[in-house]
């Protein structure tokens, strides 16, 4: 049985998803440290999990799919974390990084609903196993990332000291003080 064009695109998608989380994450994990770095180790250990056992389920639906999703799971990471996480601050790269999960968790709930509907039921267990693993990570990752307002100076320092961190937090600053003159027009 060949595999609805579909299904297709959404397991191409969630190599590279897979493939993304593992290589972000693990290196987000390096920049925030203690305490929300474990819970982003074990997300990116999780899809770097996923990834490969994707791989010969794929290949035995007749798709392969390991090489171009690959570099793109590859690129994605490296534009998030050598862009755009030189952005921004601790608390918003946790919080990012939170919606990747979801958006892989979905991937998943989706492709088992797909595989459901066109009777592909291994392919449909495989996902919605995964699904519920990578549920887990993501709760512990958004909890770590809920925790951070516990300590708002540390959630608001920038992930990186890099001139792209102090242009995020001018432009943090600039947002605060144009709400407080507009405030202020408000009450005057």
């Amino acid at each position: 049985m060949s595999l609805h064009p579909a299904q297709n695109r959404q397991l191409r998608e969630t190599y590279a998803w897979a493939r993304q989380i593992a290589d972000h994450w693990e290196r987000l994990a390096e920049r925030v440290g203690e305490p929300e770095s474990g819970p982003l180790r074990q997300g990116a250990e999780k899809a770097g999990e996923l990834a490969e056992a994707l791989v010969p389920v794929a290949t035995a639906e007749g798709l392969p799919i390991a090489k171009a999703a690959a570099n793109a799971g590859r690129s994605l990471a490296k534009v998030k974390g050598s862009v755009r996480d030189r952005l921004l601050e601790r608390n918003q790269a946790i919080r990012l990084a939170v919606q990747d999960m979801q958006h892989l968790t979905t991937s998943l709930a989706y492709g088992a609903a797909l595989a459901t509907a066109s009777g592909t039921d291994e392919l449909a267990t495989f996902q919605t196993t995964w699904e519920k693993r990578l549920r887990r990570v993501e709760s512990a990752a958004r909890k770590a990332a809920v925790e951070q307002g516990a300590r708002p100076d540390a959630a608001i320092e920038p992930l990186e000291s890099a001139a792209g961190a102090k242009i995020g937090q001018t432009l943090g600053a600039l947002g605060e003080w144009t709400d407080a003159q507009v405030t202020k027009r408000r009450g005057s």
